[in-house]
């Protein structure tokens, strides 16, 4: 414990580390949005608008990836976040279903992580101010890459792209900046 506040003096008080995660593993063909962007491409523009609102901020921003192509798997990401001890880990993501009727964000936490919970409930009342999507909710949630992590960490699944009228959302850029604004402002 004393090392983690050491590590945070020399940061500044209010830096923190943050792990960001482009949460798609390719393990399935990516879902397409009604203009061609993918899942990929959309959970990419969010993290780097989200990276730069972080630096911005003064905080230091740690990828689980270096690049879209690389680190698919899970324990291979988390791996990367628990090696870099981060403050916390955030996932980004894009929801599908096989219903249109489905939408709105969501937001999941591990059970038992208080500070991931409460940062859970913190960017979801963000992203509900957008007035853009449905809520969903929180919950809790047993993804090996939130059991796994040794910080507190959430997955943001930042809307439904199965859904028409979301992926057109999820396709804007102007969007996609407030989404990550959203988070950022969150932490």
């Amino acid at each position: 414990m004393e090392k983690v506040i050491l590590e945070r003096l020399i940061r500044g008080v209010n830096k923190m580390k943050i792990c960001l995660d482009i949460g798609y593993t390719g393990e399935y063909a990516p879902r397409v949005c009604e203009d061609g962007q993918t899942e990929l491409d959309i959970c990419v523009e969010i993290v780097n608008f989200l990276s730069a609102e972080l630096q911005n901020s003064g905080h230091e921003v740690v990828f689980t990836r270096e690049d879209t192509g690389s680190c698919k798997d899970d324990i291979s990401r988390i791996n990367i976040a628990n090696a870099h001890k981060g403050d916390y880990l955030l996932s980004i993501q894009c929801n599908s279903i096989g219903s249109q009727k489905v939408r709105g964000a969501e937001i999941v936490y591990s059970s038992g992580n208080l500070k991931g919970e409460l940062l859970a409930h913190r960017i979801q009342k963000k992203l509900r101010r957008l007035n853009y999507t449905e809520d969903v909710g929180i919950r809790n949630g047993h993804f090996l890459m939130l059991q796994l992590a040794q910080m507190p960490a959430v997955l943001v699944q930042c809307r439904y792209i199965t859904s028409t009228e979301e992926s057109i959302i999820l396709s804007d850029i102007q969007w996609q900046k407030k989404i990550a604004e959203a988070i950022a402002e969150s932490l």
